[in-house]
C-alpha cells in the first residue's frame, strides 16, 4: 500500500484550540514520538531547499523550545509549564513545514509506513543518524546553526565543526527520550528495499528534493542498510 500525503487549502481548520493541559495523562512513547517528530518537523523545514526567511525563524524557535522542554516532560508529564513551550513548538514546526516542507527521512518514512505500518516518529528516528550524517555537508551553515539552538557552544568550532556536532547533539537528544530505533526492531528487511526505494523515487520524489543532499537509488540503499 502506498501512503501518501494531502495538501489542499480546504482541509485548513479556521482555528485550533491548543491546550496543554490535555496532555497531562499520556504515556512516555506517546511523548516520545510526536515530541520527537516536531524536531524533525522543525529541522527538515529548516534544512528545506524551499525554506524562506520565515519559515526559518519558526522552525529556529520551535527547535529551541522543543529540545529545552520535551525531555522535561517526558520524565514528569505533569509538568505544564514545559508543555505549553513544547505545545508552542509542535504549532511552530507545523507552521514552519507548511511553509518549507520535510525532507529525506520523511521521503523514505512514508513508504515504509504503507507498506508495514511502521510508526511514523519512529521509523523517521530509526533514519535519522545516518541522514545527518549524509546531508551536514551540503549545508554546514544551517547545521551550524541547528546545533546552537539545541544549545551547543559552537563558539571556539568552525563551520564545519559546529555543522557535524548537530548530529551528536540530535542523536543524544533522541536517546535520552528512548527514540533510536533500528529498521530491524520496526520489521524492515532488505527484501523490503526494492520496493521502498521505488516508492520514494516516485510517489515521494518531491520530498526527496527538498534535501540539500539529493541521495540517488543506490545511497538511498546504503541509507537503509546503515539504517537496519
Amino acid at each position: 500500500m502506498t501512503k501518501k500525503g494531502l495538501v489542499n487549502p480546504l482541509i485548513y481548520p479556521v482555528a485550533a484550540i491548543i491546550d496543554p493541559e490535555l496532555m497531562l495523562t499520556l504515556p512516555k512513547r506517546v511523548i516520545a514520538g510526536p515530541g520527537a517528530d516536531v524536531l524533525f518537523h522543525a529541522l527538515e523545514s529548516y534544512i528545506s531547499r524551499n525554506a524562506n526567511p520565515f519559515s526559518e525563524m519558526l522552525s529556529l524557535q520551535a527547535i529551541r523550545l522543543l529540545t529545552k522542554n520535551l525531555p522535561r516532560v517526558y520524565e514528569d508529564v505533569s509538568c505544564l509549564d514545559a508543555w505549553e513551550k513544547v505545545t508552542q513548538a509542535s504549532t511552530l514546526a507545523g507552521m514552519a513545514i507548511d511553509c518549507a516542507g520535510t525532507t529525506l527521512p520523511h521521503a523514505l518514512q512514508h513508504p515504509m509506513g504503507g507498506l508495514l505500518d511502521v510508526v511514523h516518529a519512529e521509523g523517521i528516528a530509526a533514519l535519522y543518524p545516518v541522514f545527518l550524517e549524509y546531508t551536514w555537508s551540503a549545508s554546514p551553515e544551517k547545521f551550524a546553526a541547528i546545533a546552537q539552538a539545541m544549545g551547543v557552544n559552537t563558539q571556539e568550532m568552525t563551520t564545519e565543526q559546529a555543522a557535524q556536532s548537530s548530529v551528536t547533539a540530535v542523536t543524544n537528544f533522541l536517546k535520552g527520550i528512548n527514540m533510536l530505533p533500528t529498521l530491524s526492531e520496526l520489521g524492515v528487511k532488505e527484501e523490503h528495499f526494492d520496493w521502498i526505494i521505488n516508492n520514494v523515487l516516485t510517489t515521494m520524489n518531491v520530498v526527496l528534493n527538498n534535501n540539500p543532499r539529493v541521495p540517488d537509488a543506490k545511497a538511498l540503499r546504503d541509507l537503509l542498510t546503515r539504517s537496519l
